[in-house]
């Protein structure tokens, strides 16, 4: 059921279509990452 599913979202929505927006997500989300760790080390050291 689950393949069905799958098969019928990539055949509405082509792949190359969400890379752009997957690209964003992941950038932003380095940038939350960065930002924390930022944060962790300004605690340790403080």
């Amino acid at each position: 059921a689950n393949t069905g599913r799958l098969s019928q979202f990539s055949n509405t929505i082509p792949l190359w279509q969400l890379l752009p927006e997957l690209e964003l997500d992941i950038k932003s989300l380095n940038l939350e990452l960065e930002n924390m760790l930022l944060a962790l080390k300004s605690e340790i050291s403080s």
